[in-house]
């Protein structure tokens, strides 16, 4: 079983060091509750904060954010009951019910996810896909659902800073 058990949802309109400042307190209480985590991975299209996240000290490996490969996966995991959410997640669970297919996408093919109050489940997608390959020899999810087209394993540290 997969437990998200915290959440970091600052402001959106912070600098990168006033997110960074924030996020770092916040992973001290982190830390604190659940001990330090292995690997800390952020959005790949967040280059300022992970470059500022690293000028303070903190390594992190760049989030793989494939949408079909990430989203199987979520899916696969509740479909057989192997992840939870705390009710310390509130934005997370807040935001579940609001995620929404985008129907113009649909009409093309395309399963595609509305770009709406998606952060907090981006976030989420992303840290459960980039580490799949450390916990999916615990958690039994169909192997189909491990890999997005045309993405290989490993991927996820290939920018590592």
């Amino acid at each position: 079983m997969l437990y998200t058990v915290a959440e970091f949802a600052p402001e959106s309109d912070l600098s990168p060091a006033r997110q960074s400042a924030r996020f770092r307190a916040w992973l001290e209480q982190v830390e604190r509750h659940f001990g330090e985590p292995e690997w800390v991975f952020v959005d790949p299209a967040a280059k300022h904060f992970r470059t500022q996240l690293f000028d303070d000290g903190l390594v992190t490996y760049p989030a793989h954010n494939a949408k079909d490969g990430g989203i199987q996966t979520l899916n696969a995991l509740m479909a057989v009951d192997r992840i939870a959410v705390s009710d310390a997640c509130s934005h997370l669970i807040e935001h579940v019910p609001g995620y929404l297919w985008d129907a113009k996408a649909a009409a093309r093919g395309v399963d595609e996810p509305m770009k709406v109050d998606d952060d907090e489940l981006d976030a989420w997608r992303y840290v459960v896909y980039s580490t799949r390959r450390f916990w999916r020899g615990q958690v039994s999810v169909a192997p189909a659902f491990d890999h997005a087209p045309g993405v290989r394993d490993g991927d996820e540290f290939a920018d590592a800073a």
